[in-house]
C-alpha cells in the first residue's frame, strides 16, 4: 500500500466530529489502526473505553467496526466502549477498510467477588465459614477462585497478617486494578478466641456464654457455633472438647465418598471401619495400627497384594503415579516429612476427598479422620495412586 499520491491523515475517533471542517496534512506514515491499550483488566460488570487511531488516505472511509471474540465474557458498542461479563478472557477486535487493517485488545475479566467452591461464603453477614484449624494462608489462596495478587488477608486490627494461621475475626479482601471489590470476615470452625488453634481456651471461651458469664459476638460466637443452630450450648462445648482429644474433629464427615472404583471404596471402608483403634509401632491390625501398617491392612483388605513395609519405602514405589496435590482423588496415598530426619518420609494417610484424610496419628494416638491442613500440608511431600 505504498506509494499513495494523496496526502495521509492521521484521525482519532474522538475527532471524527471535525471531519467537515479543513483538516491539517499529516507527516506520512503506514496506513493502519492502532489502539491505545493492548491489554485491559477488568472486574465483572466494569466498563472501559478504548480509543482508535486511524492513519489512511485522505478521503478514505474512517468507519471502525468493533467486534468480540466472546459476547459473554465482553462486549464492546460501536463508540468502542467494553463491558466485561462473566469471568474469562476475550479479544475485542477493532477494524478499518472494510476489514483491511485491524487491532486487538485482549480483556481478561476477573469475579467482582471473592468466590469459592470449598468454603461457604454467607453475603448476608459477610462472612467466610468453613475454615479449618491450622489453616494456613496458602491453602485459603488455593481454594479460592480469585488471583492470588488480587488477594489479601488482614489480622483482626486491621493490619496485613504476616504469621502462619488463619485465625477467626480476620478479613479477606479482593482488590481489582486499585478497586476495593469485596471482604469477608473469616469463621474457623472451633477457634472462638482467633488464634487459629482449637484448645482448651476455646472450649473454656464457649463455656463461658453458655453459662452467660461473657458473651461471644460476631464471628467468634459463629466459630463457636459448631452445629449451626444459632446458638451456642452444652452440644457445641462437647464437640469443641472432642476435636481437643482427637476423638472427632471438627468438620469431618463420618461418611465415606462415593467413589467410582470398587478397590478404592474397599480400601477406604476398611481404614473407616478401624477409626479410633489405638496407634502402636508398628502394628498392622486389626486392633492396633501405625501409619504404614494402616495403608499394609487397608491395601489388602481390598484384594491388592502389597509387602508390609515403612512409609518411606512404600512413598518410593514406582508401580504408584505420582498425582499432583491439586489433583488427589480418594484412595491416593499422601506421604509427608519427617520433622526430626530430614528429607525422609516418616508419615503416610490415605486421602479422603474434601480436604480430609485418615491415619494412624502418633499425636491422636489412633486411627483418626482430620483434615489435611496446618502441619500436613507444609509437611506433605507428594501423593501416589494405587489403584487408577
Amino acid at each position: 500500500m505504498r506509494g499513495f499520491l494523496q496526502p495521509k491523515r492521521v484521525l482519532c475517533l474522538a475527532a471524527l466530529a471535525l471531519l467537515l471542517q479543513p483538516a491539517p496534512v499529516l507527516a506520512a506514515g503506514e496506513p493502519g489502526i492502532s489502539l491505545d491499550k493492548t491489554a485491559l483488566e477488568l472486574s465483572a460488570g466494569g466498563t472501559a473505553a478504548l480509543a482508535p487511531t486511524v492513519t489512511l488516505p485522505e478521503g478514505s472511509d474512517l468507519t471502525v467496526t468493533w467486534a468480540t471474540s466472546d459476547a459473554a465474557v465482553a462486549t464492546v458498542d460501536a463508540a468502542g466502549l467494553v463491558t466485561a461479563g462473566a469471568p474469562g478472557t476475550a479479544t475485542i477486535t477493532a477494524t478499518v477498510a472494510a476489514g483491511a487493517y485491524s487491532a486487538a485488545c485482549t480483556v481478561t475479566v476477573k469475579p467482582a467477588a471473592i468466590e469459592s467452591s470449598v468454603y461457604a461464603i454467607d453475603r448476608t453477614t459477610g462472612r467466610m465459614k468453613g475454615l479449618s484449624k491450622f489453616t494456613p494462608t496458602d491453602l485459603l489462596y488455593k481454594r479460592l477462585n480469585n488471583a492470588q495478587a488480587d488477594l489479601a488477608i488482614l489480622a483482626s486490627d486491621g493490619t496485613p497478617f504476616t504469621g502462619t494461621y488463619l485465625g477467626t475475626g480476620m478479613t479477606l479482601t479482593l482488590t481489582v486494578n486499585g478497586a476495593l471489590k469485596d471482604s469477608l470476615k473469616l469463621v474457623v470452625d472451633g477457634d472462638a478466641n482467633g488464634d487459629g488453634a482449637i484448645s482448651v481456651a476455646d472450649y473454656t471461651t464457649a463455656r463461658l456464654d453458655i453459662l452467660g458469664i461473657k458473651a461471644l459476638a460476631d464471628e467468634y460466637r459463629a466459630a463457636a457455633d459448631i452445629n449451626a443452630d444459632g446458638q451456642i450450648t452444652i452440644t457445641d462445648y462437647t464437640l469443641i472438647r472432642l476435636d481437643i482429644l482427637g476423638l472427632k474433629p471438627i468438620g469431618v464427615t463420618d461418611d465415606v465418598p462415593e467413589v467410582a472404583n470398587a478397590s478404592v471404596k474397599a480400601m477406604l471402608d476398611s481404614a473407616m471401619a478401624v477409626r479410633g483403634k489405638p496407634y502402636v509401632l508398628g502394628a498392622e491390625g486389626p486392633d492396633a495400627f501405625d501409619c504404614s501398617g494402616l495403608v499394609h491392612y487397608s491395601l489388602t483388605q481390598a484384594g491388592y497384594a502389597v509387602g508390609r513395609s515403612t512409609a518411606d519405602t512404600y512413598s518410593k514405589n514406582g508401580k504408584w503415579p505420582l498425582v499432583p496435590v491439586d489433583a488427589l482423588q480418594p484412595g491416593d496415598l499422601l506421604f509427608f516429612y519427617s520433622t526430626d530426619r530430614p528429607g525422609v518420609i516418616g508419615h503416610v494417610g490415605i486421602y479422603m476427598g474434601d480436604g480430609n484424610m485418615i491415619h494412624a496419628s502418633s499425636s491422636y494416638g489412633c486411627v483418626i479422620v482430620c483434615p489435611l491442613s496446618g502441619w500436613y500440608t507444609e509437611n506433605l511431600s507428594h501423593a501416589r495412586r494405587v489403584f487408577s
